[in-house]
């Protein structure tokens, strides 16, 4: 910054401003705005100003000389120089008579403006710090920190602190992240006559500035000065991942096309240097770009007693502030012929390599992963690095200029970047958008190119950048617990090895003599807690949580309840190097969270901290957690046959390894053999944990001693054992890799050795371990799983993925892992199996609070998720059910924060209401077993429908229609095509589209000479599985039904349309059966075959609302169907029962029901033994609905969401309908007869809810139809015409217990069947120990 006295503390101002300032730029710089003659020139004002305080800071410093060293000089400050100098800048400061009290504490702030509402002023003497109190006497708190503490419990927003030789201008910082304030050292300014900072601080401190009035502050200049130093932040904030994108190509394309750049693009050429690896090395160039750039606008980069000629060199020929002015000249950018500014760039990065390089200018070195000597160069065969090669001016000012100007939405002015309030965790913006992209560099006809290709990184990993909304509930419920809890108890402890029992209140003198015990304890106690991010992504939530835990250090190390910005700088370095710890399967968002990290962390003088031991790249949940899970073994489950094994080879290694884990009195020496290990493991990493890193030798010590622990024997035999029990779940079974794998004997003779294992199995473990990133935690922070116990604390923002989408996103080799090593749960939304490591790893008492989709607590999800946490000794403490996303993506979440086996008891908040208890389905309501059990009446009636995987299957009308006339015989294999748009939105709910549907044929028949070049085992299995109607890809010779290739122009459009993307998939059966669908759902069409129509449902939708289909139609995956054709069945699932029911047990996606059959169909207990005039009844009543709302839908022109959402609104006017319908509010006649229609509707609907309740037997039961708000939908669509609350409860409670009645015969009776059937068993000899020959 240009101006040596004036520093600049959080995002209240930015240095730009100040520049502005200077040239009476901004708005409000008129001799009117400041209260004067519109003749008087301002300059002039200040020029007098300064005449006059020069006379009074000399007047005011032989005041100084004459007070002694034990008096503070606060009369000398206030009656010589503060009070004359406030009153030159329009300030009427009087003496405050009687300190404020707020919420029973006092605020002896010295001075207020009447004038302008009681501003405070506060000044104190010379002698007196600004950051820290008086040791005898005076205030409770620092001078800063009682003004601050005062502004964030107030309506004023701006206030001024003073000790005579500093001014600082605070805001309330409880509108901000982090403390705000601009200082001004009035001392240095008028020693070495600074007139141009003065002029800066008269223009945006003068009276005329600041509020009028407290609780006037958003209407003042000097926030308005704020808001233009936010927006100038912002516009990174909204478009940094686009800057970083722009810098990447422009520096990647510039670099590799420089002609003087020969040997890297030899290396790119050779295939040494991949484009993953020179991609990664401009990304941490851009990073290295981002870091100095905040460091710089924060003035972090010297100490505050560095030499200002030190400073002011840096400044003018090594900064990047220098080139941010020189990119701003349009000139420049049109000369490509020098390199010279990047040369003065890799100069600048060599100051922060080491201690020789920067010692001239007192910089201390930064060094470490970022700025290490060796961070921009490439390991090839011949040394290349990007600070080696040339690079264009033109090319690095663009890139300056993308990152740190824009233009003004409205004015157009071009406007620096504000990097100072820059929030660190904005950086996710770059994480989530360069997701979407890999790099890719060519050598084309025209040159060399280096680009981005859109990717599938973002989408596949299910990741999106958190929003601040959803961070600080997540840390209010769960840190916040911790800290109060290790704060308890570090107190308890120091008092009761004093032998003095704690005061319920304010201190007593015997505790306030261990004060400084207290404190110390405290500090190690917090110090030794624990936090991870799972999934931690740029590091955003762990930020949040270290400023957190910095802010609590501070206050217990300073004693104040503001502490000082350096004292939570310096708790800020500790509690990341010593409390955070991170992981993420992405490699470049690992190195970002580092990044953002360092950028917390950093002490002017200090270097990067070490962070490598503690942000780890790997997948969570592949893996394992503890130690003790390697005494698991081998699983038989990993044996599975999958697309792409050999089936007799999987199914002997199953039968082999199934054999082995039966084997009884199987126990290990595993503990005696390994505990010990583990022990010292975890007692190095914790020593590691806490070695210095003030100094770059300390870093680097800290890395070597990292690495040789990485790399130990002891380690490494561990890490083999983990691998080779997960990797067999990952290697294809196939003879030629039969040696690869082990099974559970081979694997258990390993765990009870000592030494490193020489196996081949082991090599192929290793191998896959790294391919696919396994994370054993108990190995990567044994400090924490060993030493610990667990972590104290685990937040995140899990990825959210759909289990249908799993393997075709991960593979089936990852989704039969989490099946198997997270059973119960099966094929659920990937968040479920993030829920279950989590809460795994953490210690007794640790909190979990993770954000999910709302499904977390319905279905598979709950049930492999919840049930198995709760079931394990975890609580619910906290729950949001469901809130929209704040941010872009468009997604319902929740909120659930969980204590593993709680030591003390906590209160439970649900919604943001107080509850006794929260179940594992997000309810706070009491209750017995809430689960329903599926009912064997209900089997095989329920489908979803086809997942075509393909939208080249779907065909237009016109397609369909050219298609069949052209040829005929194509009718049998184009079939209307329904799905849930369809049915929600088109009034009659018919197909509007056709689909291909080669119905699991095979593609075609052998040639008889292919046919006989085949084994005979071969051919004999391909016709063993025709016959039995097993999908085969090619069928024998003499096969007479139809094949795929038996309609060739149809075949043509789906081997043009559906093959490229199919080969894609990693799901294999999907690439191999191209021309099929992924789901056929055979037996869905074969149980609707013999009906004229069947009841669909849209799986996902607003309403649940079902219809009557043809049943000779392809219903699509986003349907579902009930095999039935009566309405008597319709009126049951249609009536608010089934609903109730549903939208209790079935899950929700963006708001919406997501109706799944398993869940919401085959538990539904239906009425059981009704008469047959009750069948009547709700026969009659179901047909009479659904022929009246389809009329009714017709009529309105409109589909089933619409409609149900005017039966649902209350006080339904004309107004209402004519919206919706799109009708002329002039045409009453038939908006009158709409509304009465919509009424009917609505009576029918509670008559056949009737109906349905007497055929339950249920007529005791008060229904209570009308408009009732229902709290488990959205927040802001809650009202629905539906049955009482009150009612709801009822009809759920008779339904489960019917359900728990039904399921309990059902058992009585298979188990009376089995009884009756049953046969004697012979027991043969078993064998202890099996050979099979693979």
């Amino acid at each position: 910054m240009r101006f040596p006295t004036i520093r600049i503390e959080g995002s209240i101002l930015s240095a730009d401003i100040l520049d502005k300032l200077e040239q009476a730029e901004p708005a409000g710089q008129r001799p009117t705005d400041f209260g004067l003659p519109a003749t008087v020139k301002v300059k002039d004002e200040i020029v007098r100003a300064w005449t006059d305080l020069q006379d009074l800071w000399r007047v005011y410093k032989r005041q100084m000389d004459n007070v002694p060293a034990d008096k503070s000089g606060v009369t000398e400050t206030r009656r010589y120089w503060i009070v004359p100098l406030l009153g030159l800048l329009g300030y009427n400061a009087e003496l405050v008579r009687e300190a404020p009290r707020l919420d029973d504490k006092t605020y002896p702030i010295s001075h207020a403006d009447t004038s302008r509402g009681n501003l405070p002023i506060h000044v104190m003497g010379f002698h007196d710090s600004l950051d820290s109190k008086r040791e005898t006497g005076g205030p409770r708190l620092s001078p800063h920190a009682l003004v601050q503490e005062y502004l964030n419990l107030t309506e004023h927003l701006y206030g001024l602190v003073t000790n005579g030789l500093r001014l600082r201008l605070l805001r309330d910082s409880s509108r901000l992240v982090r403390l705000s304030f601009v200082e001004f050292d009035l001392e240095r300014m008028f020693e070495e006559d600074h007139f141009a900072d003065f002029a800066v601080l008269y223009r945006l401190l003068h009276a005329t500035r600041l509020p009028k009035a407290e609780g006037e502050g958003p209407a003042s200049l000097i926030e308005q000065y704020h808001q233009d130093a936010l927006e100038s932040g912002s516009r990174i904030r909204e478009g940094l991942s686009a800057a970083v994108k722009n810098c990447l190509l422009l520096f990647g394309n510039g670099f590799v096309q420089h002609p003087d750049n020969e040997e890297l693009r030899a290396q790119l050429a050779s295939g040494h240097l991949t484009a993953k690896q020179y991609h990664h090395a401009l990304l941490r160039l851009v990073y290295r770009l981002l870091f100095l750039l905040v460091t710089e606008e924060r003035d972090l980069l010297f100490p505050l007693a560095a030499n200002p000629a030190h400073r002011e060199v840096y400044r003018n020929y090594y900064s990047l502030t220098r080139l941010r002015q020189l990119c701003e000249k349009d000139y420049l950018l049109q000369d490509d012929r020098f390199s010279d500014l990047w040369q003065g760039l890799c100069n600048t990065f060599r100051l922060f390599e080491s201690e020789q390089q920067g010692r001239a200018l007192s910089i201390a070195p930064l060094a470490g992963e970022l700025f290490g000597s060796r961070a921009l160069s490439f390991a090839t065969p011949t040394p290349v690095a990007l600070t080696t090669c040339q690079l264009p001016n033109k090319v690095l000012l663009e890139c300056l200029r993308s990152l740190t100007v824009f233009y003004h939405a409205q004015s157009r002015q071009l406007i620096r970047v504000n990097y100072g309030a820059l929030d660190v965790e904005e950086f996710g913006s770059v994480y989530e958008g360069l997701l979407e992209f890999d790099a890719v560099v060519m050598q084309l006809s025209t040159g060399w190119q280096y680009r981005l290709e859109e990717g599938t990184g973002r989408s596949a990993s299910g990741s999106h950048y958190t929003p601040e909304a959803l961070v600080q509930p997540l840390i209010r419920h769960s840190l916040e617990h911790v800290i109060t809890d290790k704060l308890t108890q570090a107190k308890a402890a120091v008092l009761a090895q004093a032998g003095i029992t704690p005061s319920a209140g304010l201190p007593s003198t015997q505790e306030r003599a261990h004060s400084e015990a207290i404190r110390a304890a405290q500090a190690t106690a917090l110090l030794s807690i624990r936090v991870c991010d799972v999934a931690c992504g740029s590091g955003h939530m762990l930020l949040s949580a270290a400023r957190r835990l910095a802010v609590e250090l501070a206050r217990v190390r300073t004693q104040e309840d503001q502490p000082s910005p350096a004292a939570l700088r310096q708790a800020q370095r500790e509690v990341i190097g010593q409390c955070i710890y991170g992981v993420d399967y992405n490699p470049l968002a690992v190195e970002l969270c580092k990044v953002a990290l360092w950028l917390e962390a950093h002490n002017p003088g200090e270097p990067l901290n070490f962070l490598d031991h503690h942000i780890r790249c790997g997948n969570a949940i592949v893996g394992l957690a503890r130690a003790e899970d390697l005494d698991r073994g081998i699983a038989t489950e990993a044996f599975k046959t999958l697309p792409g094994d050999e089936k007799t080879t999987a199914a002997a290694f199953r039968k082999r390894n199934k054999q082995e884990r039966d084997i009884p009195n199987q126990a290990t020496l595993f503990h005696e053999a390994v505990d010990a290990e583990l022990g010292t493991l975890g007692q190095d990493f914790e020593q590691l944990r806490q070695m210095p890193d003030h100094t770059p030798a300390e870093v680097e010590a800290k890395r070597k001693a990292y690495r040789k622990l990485a790399k130990g024997p002891a380690r490494y035999r561990l890490q083999q054992l983990a691998d080779l029990q997960v990797a067999p779940f990952f290697i294809p079974k196939t003879p030629a890799t039969k040696d690869h794998v082990l099974t559970d004997a081979a694997y258990r003779r390993h765990l009870t050795g000592k030494h490193a294992i020489q196996d081949i199995a082991a090599t192929y473990a290793t191998t896959t371990a790294v391919e696919k990133r396994f994370f054993h935690w108990f190995l990567e922070f044994p400090d924490v799983m060993e030493a610990n116990g667990g972590f104290d604390c685990i937040i995140g923002n899990p990825p959210f993925l759909g289990g249908q989408r799993l393997s075709g996103t991960y593979g089936e080799d990852f989704l039969n892992w989490v099946k198997a090593a997270y059973a119960p749960a099966g094929s659920v939304d990937l968040v479920t199996y993030f829920f279950r490591r989590i809460f795994h790893l953490l210690r007794p008492s640790g909190f979990m609070n993770l954000i999910s989709t709302n499904t977390i607590a319905q279905g598979g999800a709950r049930e492999g998720g919840l049930d198995v946490i709760l079931a394990g000794g975890g609580r619910i403490n906290f729950a949001v059910r469901s809130m929209k996303w704040p941010g872009l993506a468009a997604v319902e979440v929740a909120l659930v924060g969980i204590q593993k086996h709680p030591f003390f008891k906590m209160p439970f908040e649900l919604d943001g209401k107080a509850v006794s208890q929260i179940d594992s389905y997000l309810d706070g309501s009491d209750g017995g077993n809430k689960k329903p059990n599926p009912l064997l009446q209900n089997t095989n009636k329920s489908f979803q429908g086809s997942i075509v995987l393909g939208s080249g299957f779907v065909l237009t009308p016109e397609e369909a229609k050219a298609l069949i006339e052209s040829e005929p015989r194509n009718v049998e294999i184009i079939q209307p095509y329904l799905n849930g748009e369809d049915l929600n939105n088109r009034p009659d709910q018919s197909p509007s589209r056709w689909v291909i549907n080669f119905k699991n044929w095979p593609l075609r028949r052998y040639s008889k000479k292919e046919w006989d070049d085949l084994d005979s085992s071969v051919r004999k299995r391909i016709e063993e599985r025709v016959i039995e109607g097993s999908n085969e890809a090619i069928a024998p010779p003499g096969y007479d039904l139809e094949v795929a290739a038996d309609f060739p122009d149809v075949l043509k459009i789906i081997e043009e349309r559906v093959k490229p993307d199919r080969e894609k998939q990693n799901d294999l059966g999907g690439k191999k059966f191209w021309w099929n669908y992924l789901r056929p759902r055979g037996e869905l069409y074969n149980k609707v075959r013999s009906l004229d129509k069947t009841i669909a449902v849209a799986l996902t939708s607003k309403t649940l609302a079902f219809v009557f289909e043809p049943s000779d139609i392809v219903f699509s995956h986003a349907t579902g169907v009930i095999a039935t054709d009566s309405s008597a069945d319709f009126a049951i699932i249609q009536s608010v029962f089934h609903e109730m029911w549903t939208r209790q047990y079935a899950s929700s996606m963006k708001g919406d029901l997501r109706y799944t059959p398993s869940d919401c169909y085959q538990t539904f207990p239906f009425p059981q033994g009704c008469s047959q005039n009750n069948l009547l009844v709700i026969e009659s009543a179901g047909s009479v609905y659904h022929e009246y709302r389809s009329q009714l839908m017709l009529n309105l022109n409109l589909g089933l969401t619409r409609a149900y959402n005017l039966l649902h609104t209350p006080n339904l006017k004309h107004e209402d309908i004519a919206k919706a319908a799109k009708i002329p509010l002039a045409d009453s006649n038939r908006l009158e007869d709409l509304q009465q229609q919509i009424l009917r509707l609505r009576e029918l609907h509670k008559q056949m809810d009737e109906a349905v309740a007497a055929a339950y037997g249920w007529d005791d039961l008060a229904l209570e139809h009308g408009f009732h708000e229902m709290d488990y939908l959205p927040e802001n669509d809650r009202v629905r015409y539906t049955i009482s609350p009150a009612a709801r409860r009822e009809v759920l409670r008779r339904l489960l217990q019917l359900n728990h009645e039904i399921h309990a015969r059902e058992v009585a009776e298979q188990e009376a069947l089995a009884t009756a059937n049953k046969k004697p068993k012979v027991r043969k000899p078993r064998t202890s120990a099996p050979k099979l020959e693979l």
